[in-house]
Protein backbone atom coordinates (compact mmCIF):
# COMPACT_ATOMS: atom_id res chain seq x y z
CA UNK A 1 0.00 0.00 0.00
CA UNK A 2 1.62 3.32 -0.49
CA UNK A 3 2.38 5.45 2.12
CA UNK A 4 0.13 8.12 2.75
CA UNK A 5 1.69 11.92 3.46
CA UNK A 6 -0.67 13.65 6.02
CA UNK A 7 0.20 17.18 7.02
CA UNK A 8 -0.39 17.85 10.51
CA UNK A 9 -3.21 20.58 10.71
CA UNK A 10 -2.10 24.02 11.41
CA UNK A 11 -3.53 26.58 13.40
CA UNK A 12 -3.88 30.02 12.31
CA UNK A 13 -1.35 32.64 13.85
CA UNK A 14 -2.97 35.90 15.70
CA UNK A 15 -0.99 38.89 15.70
CA UNK A 16 0.30 38.14 19.37
CA UNK A 17 1.49 34.62 18.14
CA UNK A 18 3.50 36.59 14.73
CA UNK A 19 4.93 39.02 17.46
CA UNK A 20 6.58 36.60 19.92
CA UNK A 21 8.10 34.20 16.73
CA UNK A 22 9.63 37.25 15.30
CA UNK A 23 10.81 38.25 18.50
CA UNK A 24 12.14 35.15 19.34
CA UNK A 25 14.48 35.42 15.59
CA UNK A 26 15.27 39.08 16.43
CA UNK A 27 17.33 38.44 19.52
CA UNK A 28 19.60 36.26 17.96
CA UNK A 29 20.15 38.99 14.82
CA UNK A 30 20.16 41.95 17.31
CA UNK A 31 22.64 40.44 19.61
CA UNK A 32 24.97 39.56 16.97
CA UNK A 33 24.62 42.71 14.81
CA UNK A 34 23.26 45.07 17.42
CA UNK A 35 19.68 46.71 17.20
CA UNK A 36 20.95 49.66 15.41
CA UNK A 37 22.22 47.33 12.53
CA UNK A 38 19.31 45.55 12.20
CA UNK A 39 17.17 48.62 11.92
CA UNK A 40 19.24 50.66 9.10
CA UNK A 41 19.24 47.38 7.23
CA UNK A 42 15.41 46.48 7.63
CA UNK A 43 14.38 49.97 6.84
CA UNK A 44 13.20 51.13 10.70
CA UNK A 45 14.04 53.11 13.17
CA UNK A 46 16.09 51.29 16.02
CA UNK A 47 13.78 51.81 18.48
CA UNK A 48 11.10 49.54 16.65
CA UNK A 49 13.78 47.26 16.27
CA UNK A 50 14.07 47.02 20.12
CA UNK A 51 10.29 46.87 21.01
CA UNK A 52 9.66 44.41 18.53
CA UNK A 53 12.57 42.07 19.48
CA UNK A 54 11.36 42.53 23.03
CA UNK A 55 7.97 41.28 22.40
CA UNK A 56 5.99 44.91 22.42
CA UNK A 57 4.90 45.96 19.31
CA UNK A 58 4.98 43.51 15.88
CA UNK A 59 6.87 44.90 13.22
CA UNK A 60 5.06 45.99 9.39
CA UNK A 61 5.33 43.89 6.58
CA UNK A 62 7.95 45.73 5.40
CA UNK A 63 10.25 45.39 7.73
CA UNK A 64 9.56 42.03 8.22
CA UNK A 65 10.35 41.07 4.34
CA UNK A 66 13.37 43.28 5.01
CA UNK A 67 14.30 41.03 8.35
CA UNK A 68 14.22 37.60 5.92
CA UNK A 69 16.18 39.43 2.97
CA UNK A 70 18.88 39.67 5.48
CA UNK A 71 18.95 37.29 7.88
CA UNK A 72 16.29 34.17 7.00
CA UNK A 73 17.36 32.73 10.41
CA UNK A 74 15.43 35.36 12.39
CA UNK A 75 12.20 34.71 10.54
CA UNK A 76 12.25 30.90 10.26
CA UNK A 77 10.40 30.51 13.60
CA UNK A 78 7.52 32.38 12.30
CA UNK A 79 7.74 30.14 8.95
CA UNK A 80 8.46 27.08 10.98
CA UNK A 81 4.99 27.63 13.47
CA UNK A 82 2.58 27.21 10.19
CA UNK A 83 4.87 24.16 8.99
CA UNK A 84 6.52 26.39 6.14
CA UNK A 85 9.71 27.15 5.31
CA UNK A 86 11.40 29.66 3.20
CA UNK A 87 12.68 28.86 -0.22
CA UNK A 88 14.75 30.86 -2.99
CA UNK A 89 12.78 31.03 -5.89
CA UNK A 90 15.97 30.80 -7.96
CA UNK A 91 16.56 27.09 -6.33
CA UNK A 92 19.47 27.73 -4.44
CA UNK A 93 17.69 25.84 -1.76
CA UNK A 94 19.09 21.76 -1.60
CA UNK A 95 17.45 19.58 -3.71
CA UNK A 96 18.09 15.95 -3.32
CA UNK A 97 20.56 15.32 -6.09
CA UNK A 98 22.41 17.88 -5.12
CA UNK A 99 23.23 16.66 -1.66
CA UNK A 100 26.30 14.22 -2.56
CA UNK A 101 27.82 16.83 -4.93
CA UNK A 102 28.08 18.60 -1.65
CA UNK A 103 29.32 16.41 0.66
CA UNK A 104 32.14 15.28 -2.09
CA UNK A 105 33.15 18.79 -2.79
CA UNK A 106 33.38 19.93 0.42
CA UNK A 107 35.40 16.47 1.57
CA UNK A 108 37.95 16.76 -1.54
CA UNK A 109 38.66 20.29 -0.17
CA UNK A 110 39.04 18.92 3.17
CA UNK A 111 41.11 15.97 2.30
CA UNK A 112 43.40 18.69 0.19
CA UNK A 113 43.30 21.27 3.01
CA UNK A 114 45.02 18.36 5.52
CA UNK A 115 47.64 17.38 3.26
CA UNK A 116 50.09 18.40 5.46
CA UNK A 117 48.03 17.08 8.92
CA UNK A 118 46.93 20.29 10.24
CA UNK A 119 43.72 23.13 8.99
CA UNK A 120 44.61 26.13 9.17
CA UNK A 121 42.66 30.02 9.27
CA UNK A 122 43.60 30.10 5.72
CA UNK A 123 42.71 26.93 4.83
CA UNK A 124 39.13 27.11 6.50
CA UNK A 125 38.75 30.57 5.04
CA UNK A 126 39.33 29.36 1.63
CA UNK A 127 36.30 26.38 2.35
CA UNK A 128 33.56 28.90 4.03
CA UNK A 129 31.26 28.54 1.10
CA UNK A 130 31.32 24.70 0.58
CA UNK A 131 31.19 24.83 4.58
CA UNK A 132 28.54 26.88 4.21
CA UNK A 133 26.81 24.86 1.57
CA UNK A 134 27.23 21.86 4.03
CA UNK A 135 25.63 23.49 6.66
CA UNK A 136 23.05 24.46 4.87
CA UNK A 137 22.55 20.69 3.39
CA UNK A 138 22.56 19.27 6.98
CA UNK A 139 19.37 21.49 7.98
CA UNK A 140 17.39 20.32 5.12
CA UNK A 141 17.96 17.00 6.08
CA UNK A 142 16.89 17.84 9.60
CA UNK A 143 14.12 19.89 8.69
CA UNK A 144 13.21 16.48 6.94
CA UNK A 145 13.66 14.44 9.88
CA UNK A 146 11.60 16.61 12.04
CA UNK A 147 8.64 16.78 9.71
CA UNK A 148 8.74 13.04 9.47
CA UNK A 149 8.86 12.31 13.24
CA UNK A 150 5.34 14.67 13.36
CA UNK A 151 3.35 13.10 10.76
Amino acid sequence: MAEKHVRPPVKRLTDADARHLIAEGLIRTCHRDGPSRVALEIGCDEKTVRRARDGESTLSTHSVVNLALYDEEAVNPLFQAIGKRLVDINGSDTPDLSLPCIFTRFMLELSLALEDGKLDARELSKMRSQIEDVGKAVDCLRERLKVRAAA
